[in-house]
């Protein structure tokens, strides 16, 4: 045991949580350029991850690569080459780890990519993201309504089948820059879309769209449910799909907003209004939650406020779970730090109960919030970084590592904390995606540098300063 501990402190790591963690898998890529930027969990425990890569990725025996002469699309005639030697990858995982298959998608572009993912219940998968110029997805090529500038920004949506051939891909959006949010898919496999569009070119003002559309691709209704003067309506919004198929949206608002035939007002902090769909897009009602949940309006830059609500959640009995931070001000401005927030509320938006953590360290202390995950208990799981210090009441989380320490926390429904981890490295580990599957496993995904400790399992990065990316399934008894 005294090895064990010993070694703990080479590494730079204290663990004090009760309980285990195991890992029945882990897997690395040590290809440079690579980044994880959503990821999914299947009925049958398969992984699915996507996100970006720079000229080649492998997995296992699968590698992918850039066209070497960056041709994009050359048929019929017409030539589309890229300015970038980046792509797009998805990639599933057995429930054992293995590596199935490998895919991607080249573009023009490399602007405004933040490629999502999701599975519906016989398997098939659905990417979708934003793009400009043109994309290859198989032997589809879409185009963007501007070619040549931002304001073409448009939406794809492809669906795979599930051995990751591609049955089909459509882009989306005629409106000045539209952005993807979110998407979700329902037991019948319509998909539901969350995109905002520029209303102007100076972008100070943006509204979102909520839109259904079919197993096929086609669009079926279309909403805008929000009228708002500038600048009214927070830059981070978030969208769920509840058990009966309907859709919710969550969005910070600052001034006045209508929501359907409902005025809301902010007040001097701004506040987060939730917005009901019934499957056939019609608003079926909309709450603020009651508290003011720390979204400050600074005078300086409205963009703070991206930082103050990090990620929603929903259980399976409509809760919602919010979490959050805010810089608490010292009179020496080095001293000041953030204190982070976790909230359960009703269906109502009648608060349950609200929790704090935070960092016991205070000069260059630093503590994030990556994803919020709920299981089929109402288990609450939360996933960030930390570079000092994290604490969940009475369970500590130490590191000296110079950069940063990737966590996972858990609560149980009614917001007591069961254990937290920390992930040992010699340098700095980050978990970018966490999913949560139907056995309530935890699956994630992250960055590491030169050394990292998985279960049984130790990855080592080939260069100092790389940074190589993991994947891993984690039990916490």
């Amino acid at each position: 045991m005294k090895s064990v501990v010993f070694l703990l402190f080479l590494l730079g790591i204290t663990l004090l949580s009760a309980g285990q963690l195991t890992f029945p898998w882990a897997l690395e890529s040590q290809n440079q350029g690579t980044s994880f930027t959503d990821m999914v969990v299947d009925a049958k425990g398969n992984c699915l991850i996507t996100g970006l890569f720079t000229r080649e990725l492998s997995f296992g025996d699968k590698t992918i690569f850039t066209d070497e002469d960056n041709i994009i699309c050359d048929n019929e005639n017409v030539t589309i080459t890229t300015n970038t030697d980046q792509a797009m990858f998805i990639a599933k995982f057995s429930s054992a780890g293995e590596c199935i298959w490998l895919n991607k998608v080249e573009v023009k572009d490399m602007e405004w990519f933040d490629p999502l993912i999701e599975v519906d219940a016989s398997g098939d998968v659905y990417m979708a993201c934003s793009f400009l110029g043109a994309i290859a997805c198989g032997e589809t090529v879409l185009m963007a309504t501007d070619t040549q500038g931002y304001d073409g920004t448009d939406i794809f949506i492809g669906k795979l089948i599930g051995n990751g051939k591609w049955l089909w891909a459509k882009r989306f959006g005629d409106h000045h820059r539209d952005i993807i949010e979110e998407f979700q898919v329902d037991t019948d496999d319509n998909i539901y879309l969350l995109r905002d569009y520029w209303l102007t070119d100076e972008l100070t003002e943006y509204l979102p769209v909520v839109e259904k559309i079919s197993a096929k691709g086609d669009v079926l209704w279309s909403n805008e449910p929000i009228q708002a003067a500038p600048q009214s309506i927070g830059s981070t919004m978030f969208f769920v799909l509840s058990n009966e198929a309907e859709p919710i949206l969550i969005l910070p608002f600052f001034y006045d907003i209508k929501v359907g035939t409902k005025q809301y007002q902010s007040g001097n902090t701004g506040k987060l209004v939730i917005v009901k769909y019934t499957a056939t897009g019609q608003i079926n009602g909309s709450y603020v939650v009651e508290n003011d949940l720390r979204i400050d309006n600074h005078e300086d830059s409205i963009d703070l406020y991206d930082h103050d609500v990090d990620d929603v959640a929903f259980d399976d009995s409509g809760n919602v779970y919010i979490c959050g931070d805010r810089l608490i001000p010292e009179t020496d401005s080095r001293d000041s730090y953030r204190m982070f927030y976790f909230v359960k509320a009703d269906v109502s938006g009648k608060i349950l109960w609200e929790k704090t953590f935070n960092t016991d360290e205070t000069q260059g202390a630093d503590l994030s919030i990556n994803k919020i995950c709920v299981d089929s208990k109402a288990n609450i799981y939360l996933t960030g970084g930390f570079n000092k210090s994290a604490v969940f009441a009475n369970i500590k989380l130490t590191s000296n590592s110079p950069l940063a320490t990737a966590y996972i926390a858990n609560c149980d429904k009614n917001g007591i904390w069961q254990w937290s981890y920390s992930l040992p490295n010699q340098s700095k580990s980050e978990i970018a995606q966490m999913s949560i599957g139907k056995d309530n496993s935890v699956y994630v995904c992250g960055s590491y540098s030169q050394q990292i400790t998985l279960g049984d399992k130790i990855f080592t990065s080939n260069k100092r300063y790389n940074e190589n990316r993991f994947i891993a399934k984690m039990i916490a008894k």
